[in-house]
């Protein structure tokens, strides 16, 4: 049998698929499903599959969370001399329903030994776990319009969107032995009741006879790209616990304990960094020690990096996250004297430590972001959370309705503010970086999209490259997809100030989408005025000029649009 090498137009034969695996992952490669063993609680149906592959897979198989657990056996293991394995699996994830479902978490295990918890995505992603990593390489995904359903076999009814693809699960040799078949077994849990599904199907040959590269370059990107000559990485910085000071009794304004939303966020969530921002409330009085510490605790740079940080939530200026590069204080939103606290009183009183914050939700009616008053440490505005986009009237997904029509983000670069894009999920169901919950707490806010990200431009994944970054808006913001958006101008990278341009400037857009490209849209004072076409790739470089530049006061930002309806926007450049 011979497989076709995409990078070179050579055909290979199946030792040298094995050979050249080994050579660039380190792994030994095999078929993960050979036969399934237990069923538990999946479903499945012979009669007209949905994978992935041109190929007739004699099974397929949807589990449900919180369905029994499906264990399923390889071939054999054949480990080569290497230190780890790879199974190679045909696998897929399915929201169930038009409509949101909770996230909840994938369990696997081989051989009885619990190796890492995965998550629903619908894009290529990567994980790594207590004892093993799990890389899935997204080859289809089908998405209905929105709040509509589609068929897509005799599973696989009124479906909102579903991804299929090559799933590698990569544990240590030690858990496998030689010439042995291994056990392998998928635990859905979720705290919640949801319509989501895990699916697998039998296909024999997937070793040889599918684009196993794609998946290899999963395993070894690990969730990071590169932009400006940076490293990109992907966080969540804002999301809210159940628990209020000592009491983890789901009181919070989220779901879960501080620590679970930490463990998510590390675990099934995938992210490299994360922040969470619990209310002033749930903190004060007396536990801003303890509060501050988990970040410490769960901070491992290199790894996982966690920023501290919390909500300052004033019914009168805004919400606003502050987030700190060490040393950090909880600041009530009520004065000694009861009165409200300013937002220079917030400076004021935070005077000596090193932060910056991020206002949010800026037009939402019911409780908008005052940007009259603006600081010199709010150096980002979050334009996309659970609440939906900030960026204009109209814009998809809007999560809520009712907003008021001079707070979007649009206006705020019609009058020449400066600050960066982030987005984040503002989750409250106790799963960041997969808030999608429309059951626990503000069940009216979640759309299908799900969370947001922040991307930051980085040498190194560490707290201090983090901040910086952030702090100096040379980050980006997406609905929740790993897109890879580097957009320059001149030498100078997303986020900057430049002074003095006085000939019309030329940007350079690059962008390694997660799904087909719809648009590319060069945004100029919060209005369109250029749209490049995506055509369907997943990749794409360009050029822009602006020959109508108007001077100092001009701000521009990139707007990226998927066939999905996934989207990334990057921090602008300003020229004064």
């Amino acid at each position: 049998m011979m497989v076709h090498d995409s990078k070179t137009g050579a055909r290979y034969g199946e030792a040298q698929v094995s050979g050249r695996f080994f050579a660039e992952t380190g792994c030994s490669l095999n078929t993960g499903f050979a036969k399934a063993v237990c069923p538990g609680g999946a479903r499945t149906d012979a009669e007209c599959p949905a994978g992935f592959m041109e190929w007739w897979q004699a099974e397929e198989y949807t589990l449900a969370m919180n369905a029994a657990p499906m264990t399923v056996e390889s071939e054999p293991v054949a480990l080569r001399d290497a230190g780890r394995v790879a199974f190679a699996l045909s696998v897929g994830f399915g929201n169930g329903s038009p409509r949101p479902q909770p996230s909840g978490q994938i369990n696997l295990y081989v051989n009885g030994v619990f190796c890492l918890a995965i998550r629903h995505v619908n894009h290529s992603f990567y994980w790594r776990g207590e004892n093993g990593e799990f890389a899935f390489a997204m080859r289809r995904c089908e998405t209905a319009p929105p709040y509509c359903g589609m068929e897509l076999s005799p599973l696989i009814q009124n479906e909102g969107q579903a991804a299929f693809g090559i799933g590698l699960l990569v544990v240590d040799a030690l858990l496998v032995s030689e010439g042995e078949p291994a056990r392998i077994t998928f635990e859905l849990v979720c705290e919640y009741p949801s319509l989501r599904y895990f699916y697998l199907s039998y296909t024999p040959n997937i070793v040889y006879q599918s684009h196993i590269w794609h998946a290899a370059e999963v395993l070894r990107a690990k969730n990071t790209g590169k932009a400006s000559g940076f490293n990109v990485y992907f966080g969540d910085i804002h999301t809210h616990s159940g628990q209020t000071r000592e009491r983890d009794d789901n009181q919070g304004c989220g779901m879960g304990s501080m620590e679970d939303n930490y463990r998510y966020a590390k675990g099934p969530g995938g992210l490299h960094f994360y922040a969470l921002t619990d209310h002033e409330r749930q903190i004060l009085p007396g536990y801003e020690g303890t509060y501050f510490a988990l970040a410490d605790k769960y901070n491992d740079d290199g790894d996982f990096v966690c920023l501290k940080a919390f909500e300052h939530t004033s019914v009168e200026y805004g919400h606003r996250n502050v987030y700190f590069r060490d040393d950090a204080k909880v600041i009530d939103v009520k004065n000694e004297d009861g009165t409200p606290t300013h937002p220079h009183d917030l400076a004021r009183k935070l005077s000596g430590y090193d932060w910056f914050s991020i206002p949010h939700h800026p037009s939402s009616a019911s409780h908008p972001f005052n940007t009259d008053v603006l600081l010199e440490e709010d150096r980002c505005v979050e334009i996309y959370s659970a609440w939906g986009s900030s960026e204009y009237w109209g814009d998809f997904p809007r999560g809520v309705s009712d907003r008021l029509d001079t707070h979007w983000v649009g206006g705020m670069m019609r009058k020449g503010r400066i600050l960066g894009f982030t987005a984040s999920a503002d989750g409250h169901d106790g799963h960041p970086g997969a808030a999608q919950a429309p059951y626990p707490k503000h069940k009216h806010l979640f759309h299908f999209c799900g969370s947001g990200l922040t991307a930051v431009l980085c040498e190194n994944l560490t707290r201090e490259n983090v901040y910086d970054a952030i702090q100096n808006r040379r980050c980006y913001a997406t609905t929740g997809t790993p897109i890879i958006l580097d957009v320059t101008c001149g030498g100078y990278v997303m986020g900057s100030v430049i002074e003095g341009q006085r000939t019309p400037p030329t940007f350079t857009v690059s962008c390694q989408g997660t799904n087909a490209l719809q648009e590319i849209r060069i945004v100029k004072n919060g209005s369109v005025i250029h749209v490049h076409p995506g055509c369907g790739v997943h990749s794409t470089t360009y050029t822009y000029t602006d020959a109508d530049y108007s001077g100092a006061g001009s701000n521009y930002y990139v707007r990226v649009v998927q066939a999905d309806r996934e989207s990334a926007w990057s921090s602008p450049f300003f020229f004064v």
